[in-house]
This record gives structure tokens, sequence and C-alpha cells, in this order.
């Protein structure tokens, strides 16, 4: 297992390609020991003089590409659609005659739990008042010892009900710079997650700077603080299925001046008036102070001269 490669008046030895330095001279490398996962998922490594190989598990075969897929066992699969907060059970019937046998449900969330066998002779699992968080795939596994003999699942897919919005307050009259609030209320709960605000513009809104929304179980609220001239307009709460708007609730803002604003800005403009006009009677009783100052040298010119 070692190579020797000459050279000028010597020569040098190392091991070959999987193999390595020892005690005895060049020992086998354990790929499947030292390199865990080389051989992929649902494959076993076997070890073998300077290198390895790969083979599939038991009731696995290699497909086109190499990958090792579950095979030659009895499955079933299903796809089962209901509508949000629906009770439905879900079971088969397994007929299980060999000892050390196991059956257990893979739920949707990942919990493993072991199924019990109903009265009507099916292994089931019941879910109540079922919502968007539990869609996925429910698998009954049945094995021996460790090897699994059958494989069923469902697909449970949830449709979500229409949620109609509505609201006690449309019109909204605030004046400038006080804090505006619009709260939408859902018919349906569970659906915080689907609500979403539009502005004036239909751009979406999000929590930042001045606005703040905050949504439970049955409503949401829109939150404008410290409202200015540009945030009036048409604002509307949604809610969205695949980005569609399946509902919808429009408010209307309206921002008034400030009278305090408007008043002091009334007194700045009345006093910048008086100032300006002030500064023109000065300027006009400085002219005449010189145009009369003028004419009295005239007069004293004419009296000298006669």
């Amino acid at each position: 297992n070692t190579l020797c490669t000459n050279t000028a008046g010597s020569y040098t030895c190392s091991c070959q390609s999987g193999f390595q330095k020892s005690q005895s001279g060049c020992s086998d490398i354990d790929e499947c020991s030292v390199s865990q996962g080389l051989c992929g998922a649902n494959s076993k490594c076997a070890n073998t003089q300077g290198s390895y190989s790969c083979g599939c598990n038991d009731r696995y075969e290699a497909d086109q590409n190499g990958e090792c897929k579950l095979t030659g066992i009895p499955t079933k699969y299903e796809i089962r659609r209901v509508k949000a907060g629906a009770s439905i059970t879900i079971g088969f019937n397994v007929n299980i005659q060999q000892p050390q046998t196991t059956v257990e449900w893979h739920l949707a969330n990942g919990t493993i739990k072991s199924a019990a066998i109903s009265s009507t002779g099916a292994y089931t699992v019941m879910l109540s008042n079922i919502q968007k968080k539990d869609e996925g795939n429910y698998t009954l596994l049945v094995k021996k010892s460790t090897v699994l003999q059958s494989m069923w699942t469902v697909n449970v897919q949830v449709d979500a009900p229409e949620a109609i919005l509505t609201t006690s307050e449309k019109e909204h009259l605030h004046q400038e710079g006080s804090d505006v609030l619009l709260v939408a209320i859902s018919s349906v709960a569970n659906l915080a997650g689907e609500i979403s605000w539009f502005g004036p513009k239909g751009e979406e809104i999000t929590s930042i700077g001045r606005f703040t929304i905050s949504s439970n179980q049955t409503a949401s609220s829109l939150l404008i603080q410290s409202a200015v001239m540009a945030d009036e307009g048409k604002y509307i709460c949604a809610t969205l299925n695949q980005g569609s708007k399946t509902g919808q609730v429009e408010f209307n803002v309206t921002i008034t001046a400030n009278q305090k604003s408007t008043s002091s800005s009334g007194s700045n403009t009345t006093l910048l008036i008086g100032v300006v006009l002030g500064c023109i009677l000065l300027v006009c009783l400085v002219i005449a102070g010189v145009i009369l100052l003028d004419m009295r040298r005239w007069d004293a010119k004419k009296v000298f001269l006669l």
C-alpha cells in the first residue's frame, strides 16, 4: 500500500490514495467513519481497502440521479381541503398481524405521536378548530422494528374564510399636529397576519416613523402621530389572500390648519406690514425734511442776492 519514488541518489516512500501512515506502514483510511454523510440521505456507507462504496438503505432504491428513494412499500397520498375553524378526523384502516409492529403519526408541526386504534378499527387523529398554521402533511407510518412497512399521507389545505371589515367611524376630521387613530374590526378571528393598511397614494403602510400598526385577533388599528396636511386623504384597511384584497374598509381623513398657528401667523404678518409701513413713512419724512431744508437754503440765497 505504499508508493516508492526515485530521487537523485536516493528514494522516498508515500502511502497510496485511501491509506495513511501508521506504525506498521500504510493502513487503510475508514472514510465512512472519518467523513459523515458521504453517501447522502437514506443511504449507507461501506468501507473498502483504499476506498468506500455507497448503497441505499432497506426499502430504498437509487433513482436516475443516484438519490435513494423510498420504494417497495404500500403508500397512499390524498389531499383534504377544509375551511378555517372546521374540525376533521383523519384515519386509515391498517391490518396489523405481525408482532413487533408500531404505528405512529407524524404531524404537520413536526411532532410524532403513537397512533391509537379507534372503535371502527382505524388509526385516527382529530384536528379541531383548524387554522392556516395547521396546514401540511399528516402521515401514518407502520414499522416492524425499525423497518418501514407502509405509509399513508393526508395533505391538509386550509381555506381561510372571507373576512368582513367594518368600522364605527369612517370620516375623520383632525387639526394639524394632533394624532389620528383609525380602527378596523374583523368578522373573522386569527387574521392579524393577513391584514394590511394602504395610504392615500395606494402605498402599503408599515409601522415606521409617525405610523404605528397594531393588530389582534379581531381588530387592526393605524395610529398617525402629529398629523400634517400631507397625511390627508383616503386610507384602506384590507385582508389579503395570496396578495389580492378580499375584504376592505375605507377611511376619509381631513386635516385642518391649526388655529393657534394660523393666528400666530396672522399676527406675524400684521407686524411685518406695520414695520414695512413705518419704514416707508420714515423714509418719506427724511425726504421731505431734505426738500424743506433745500428750499430754506434757496430762499436765503435769494435774500442775500437782493
